[in-house]
């Protein structure tokens, strides 16, 4: 069609014509792979013409659509008969005329992506080796020519370059036994060294070859595992290094501060792309660690060299990330990619012997808060709160105040103390120094954060305060704000809520203060006072006008009625029966006094009753809808408010 666009054209292909071909493949599996076959060999032996390279990339295509299905088909003697057919038809042509073509090259890496686990079972033991040829050569030109080939994936969501990435990831993961020859190791360091001779690679990319890397170094014996991973990371150190330094020297200079902040942008984009890459080999070493799933007599011993290599890489990494951290962490990058590698070191401390590394990534953490707290940059905080969330959620119960854990773990709850508290006093410096639009980017995290210390540690948040100010002064400071972010217009800002809300409440109907003295019971028990007298007025109040007036969206009524479920749980009628009344009788509730006065009964029944059942929150479902549909006879006195009169009025919840 000539007169349609790439758009239509692609959604076509995706759709419809992928649904076809799935049909034709499964009807008869052995002649299609057989004719794809046969056309992706003629057009490789084919002359040059301007269609050759797209009529190439339409037999790569066919394949590529079945490829689920045919590399988990029982038998696969034929699917592999005429892979090695494809693979040496593709590497016979050499580049030469279709297979140069950027398109082509894309499609040829995606094709071998996707049957990487099948490659390996072709009867010709060099299929392998000649598709990682083939994914290696289209890597290193997708490199030489990326600024050409960067155009094309913006036309067309793919390049040669993020293909081959992602296909040198799959054959390394799929067989990596096949590139720990002295050769193939030799090829993929330089291929991992080839972007630091070319700068504008994306950073994706590299984190996809990385993940590649580890997979074939821990295949590697596990003797080795720590020379092999310091060598993976020794660019990027050294890369660190250099970069740290140009930074220093133009912060450092007597310019203009508008041309030092532009000479200063693109250093910390390759600081932060640098230390990303870092994380990327913690994680990714950590991730083929247990893909591996260690076994036998010598499991201790190997989980042992595997945690000492990344931990060895942690240390070597310490001074420059510390310097970069305490300088340029109130730039949002730097403090993105520190937050992620922060987090991603997280899962390596497993046993009281290895707290000292706890406390030094907790120690990075806190000298980075502590930049981003003085900043006063919301955007720059967002990242390390994550982290905050993710050492609560993992290391939480460490934390949480008992006879043990406070003579074992002292110094992680005074650091876990300090965090927090660094942590809230930036999120108040900076909801009180920027928009409210700019600021509700840190009410989500931090709403997680304090989600994770009530579920892990809910003592430890109870009693969270600073000096001279009252106990627990950082949950009442958000249970006091919980009513205003429940009505937010930003939906991750009304679910964090939530989640924090219901778990808070949850929280306390099994709480132990067993383990306090007298002092420390007093003071606990005032907090949780303060906060039951907050869901049971303002806080179910609020839930209850925004589900049963139709106020909040969609999403959020499941969640928001689960939250009444437990406020109901854990609160006598008494101590509610004002504050559902105010609710129900607000102007925003339209459906008049008789299905108010069924909403009032029910909320009363729940309270009475040993459980709330699956009644409520159907109710609670159709007053909202009936609000949303007003034109259809939903306002008082109409035939749905007096179905729904009728129906919960002679079924009560019980």
């Amino acid at each position: 069609d000539v007169d349609g666009c790439l758009d239509d054209y692609t959604n076509f292909r995706d759709r419809v014509l992928a649904d076809a071909l799935v049909s034709c493949y499964t009807g008869c599996s052995k002649f299609y792979l057989e004719s794809c076959g046969s056309a992706i060999e003629e057009f490789c032996q084919a002359n040059p013409s301007p269609h050759l390279p797209f009529q190439l990339e339409a037999a790569l295509f066919c394949m590529i659509v079945v490829s689920e299905r045919a590399s988990k088909a029982p038998d696969k003697q034929i699917l592999c008969g005429q892979l090695e057919k494809m693979i040496y038809a593709l590497a016979n042509n050499s580049f030469s005329t279709a297979t140069s073509h950027p398109l082509v090259m894309a499609k040829m890496c995606r094709f071998i992506n996707k049957y990487a686990t099948s490659i390996p079972s072709c009867q010709t033991k060099d299929a392998f080796e000649t598709a990682s040829d083939l994914v290696f050569s289209s890597f290193t030109r997708g490199i030489n020519d990326y600024n050409k080939h960067g155009q094309l994936a913006s036309m067309n969501g793919i390049s040669p370059l993020s293909e081959a990435s992602n296909a040198f990831k799959r054959l390394l993961c799929s067989s990596p036994a096949q590139f720990s020859t002295p050769a193939a190791r030799s090829a993929l360091e330089d291929a991992w060294k080839m972007p630091y001779s070319c700068q504008q690679i994306a950073i994706e990319d590299r984190e996809m070859l990385c993940s590649g890397l580890c997979s074939v170094i821990i295949s590697l014996p596990s003797e080795q595992w720590n020379v092999s991973l310091d060598a993976l990371a020794q660019p990027i150190l050294s890369c660190l290094n250099v970069v740290t330094k140009e930074a220093d020297q133009v912060t450092g200079s007597a310019r203009a501060l508008g041309q030092c902040e532009n000479d200063v942008a693109p250093i910390m984009n390759r600081l932060s792309n640098e230390i990303r890459l870092l994380a990327a080999v913690v994680r990714c070493f950590i991730q083929a660690g247990i893909s591996q799933n260690f076994s036998g007599e010598n499991r201790v011993l190997i989980i042992a060299c595997h945690r000492n290599a990344l931990v060895s890489l942690l240390h070597k990494s310490w001074p420059c990330l510390t310097h970069i951290g305490n300088k340029y962490c109130s730039h949002e990058v730097i403090a993105a990619s520190i937050g992620q590698f922060l987090t991603d070191s997280l899962s390596l401390y497993g046993s009281e012997e290895e707290l000292p590394l706890l406390l030094e990534i907790t120690g990075l953490a806190k000298i980075s808060l502590s930049v981003v707290a003085k900043a006063k940059n919301p955007l720059s905080l967002g990242p390390l709160l994550s982290f905050m969330q993710k050492f609560i959620s993992l290391h939480g119960t460490k934390i949480e105040p008992s006879p043990r854990n406070n003579a074992v773990n002292e110094p992680i709850q005074v650091m876990a103390k300090n965090l927090m508290l660094i942590s809230y006093e930036a999120v108040r410096s900076c909801k009180t120094s920027q928009h409210d639009d700019v600021s509700q980017g840190i009410v989500a995290p931090m709403f997680d954060t304090l989600t994770s210390c009530a579920k892990k540690c809910p003592i430890f948040l109870l009693s969270l305060s600073r000096d001279s100010q009252p106990v627990g002064e950082v949950v009442r400071s958000s249970i006091e704000t919980a009513p205003a972010t429940l009505k937010s217009n930003e939906m991750n800002v009304v679910l964090s809520s939530i989640r924090f809300l219901k778990e808070l409440v949850s929280s306390l109907t099994s709480l132990s203060l067993e383990s306090l003295d007298d002092a420390q019971r007093d003071a606990i028990s005032s907090v949780i006072a303060v906060i039951e007298h907050a869901v049971q007025t303002d806080v179910i109040a609020t839930a209850i006008t925004s589900t049963c007036a139709g106020i909040s969206p969609r999403e959020v009524i499941e969640p928001l009625t689960n939250l009444m479920r437990v406020i109901l749980t854990l609160s006598q009628w008494s101590a509610i029966e004002a504050s559902v009344s105010a609710a129900i009788d607000c102007g925003q509730f339209q459906l008049g006094d008789e299905a108010k006065s069924v909403a009032f009964e029910t909320f009363k029944v729940c309270t009475e009753s040993e459980y709330v059942s699956a009644n409520f929150e159907k109710m609670i479902l159709v007053m909202w809808e009936m609000h949303q549909n007003d034109d259809t006879g939903s306002i008082a006195g109409g035939e749905a408010v007096l179905d729904f009169v009728q129906k919960y009025k002679k079924q009560p919840t019980k």
